[in-house]
Order: structure tokens, then sequence, then C-alpha cells
């Protein structure tokens, strides 16, 4: 995650770059918030897990708990509420 931008592939393989816009702890797990440009006028943000995998790297890897997404999903929608 260096100069705030990660290097992320979509469901197609093609590599995409993201902008890193914070990292988030919620519960003592850390999640990623970052945006990926759809056009030159519009930008989608998404969240992810952090994790630390065998090696000690970070790996973001999706929320597939419902209750975890939505109590993420709140929290994240607050603190951009708090930025806009």
């Amino acid at each position: 995650m260096e100069n705030n931008t990660i290097n992320l592939k979509d469901e197609y393989g093609n590599n995409l770059e993201g902008k890193v816009i914070n990292i988030i702890e919620i519960d003592g797990i850390e999640y990623l918030l970052y945006s990926v440009s759809i056009s030159s006028e519009e930008d989608s943000l998404y969240v992810k897990k952090i994790i630390k995998n065998e090696y000690g790297e970070d790996d973001l890897v999706d929320i597939t708990k419902e209750e975890e997404k939505e109590k993420v999903s709140s929290i994240i929608r607050e603190y951009i509420n708090s930025i806009e």
C-alpha cells in the first residue's frame, strides 16, 4: 500500500489501481476503505478486511458475514458523512 495506492485485480483478471482512503479499526479488526475509478467522473468505494497471512503480510479479504457487513457499512457511512 505504498503511496496511498493498491494494486488489485477485478473478477476478469484486469489490473486496477485503488486509492487508499483510510484504514479503520472496528472491534480490533482493521478494514481498508478504498476507491477505484470507474470513469473519469466517477469512483466506487469498497471495503476489505485486512488479515495477516502465514508470512505476516497483509491480505485483503471480502467481508462474508452479513452481520459484520452491516456493522462495517454503518460505521463507514458515518465516517464518510463526517468528512463531507
